[in-house]
């Protein structure tokens, strides 16, 4: 059998496995706990600049209190959650609720006292500064 003639349509396995498909996709059930078992996770951007490293996460809908950002041993770690909107009613719900957690290992260079966060039009950005570098010297021997 050559592929560029192959018709799905008449192969029995494809047959079932389309009509299982559709019947999947009739179901609201089924497709709300697909949605619920994704585990959440924000997009995120990470920017090494001259002076200092920027994460940004998309986070709408996560109220800023709703979110614990710490700083412990060399790792950023950004928390939160974002409230379930009414389960009645939908036909289709795909935006993910529920707790994340994402986490950022920072390079020694990074300043951990000096990081500041702010959340704007559902965008969560934390600021890095990089420590002032030292000036080199040479070191007389005696």
């Amino acid at each position: 059998m050559r592929i560029a003639n192959y018709n799905s349509k008449h192969d029995p396995v494809w047959h079932l496995l389309d009509k299982w498909q559709k019947q999947v996709e009739q179901r609201p059930v089924a497709r709300q706990t697909v949605a619920q078992a994704k585990a959440w996770q924000p997009a995120a951007d990470i920017r090494e600049l001259a002076d200092q490293f920027v994460i940004t996460l998309d986070i709408p809908g996560v109220a800023p209190e709703a979110l614990d950002i710490q700083m412990e041993k060399g790792v950023l770690s950004i928390a939160g959650a974002r409230q379930a909107t009414a389960q009645q009613g939908y036909q289709r719900q795909e935006r993910p609720s529920g707790e994340f957690l994402r986490r950022f290992s920072l390079p020694e260079v990074a300043d951990i006292t000096h990081i500041s966060a702010n959340v704007r039009h559902g965008v969560l950005t934390v600021t890095i500064p990089r420590k002032l570098s030292t000036q080199s010297r040479t070191i007389q021997v005696k």
